[in-house]
């Protein structure tokens, strides 16, 4: 049982960050789409 616990904690902070960075990347990219006027 705590086994299963800590498994879903640790999905759920991988999702988490993983979103976060994807979230970052694309701010960033946008930013630099912008940038250059396109």
């Amino acid at each position: 049982m705590q086994t299963r616990i800590s498994d879903q904690i640790s999905d759920q902070i991988s999702d988490q960050i993983s979103d976060q960075i994807s979230d970052q990347i694309s701010d960033q990219i946008s930013d630099q789409i912008s940038d250059h006027n396109f």
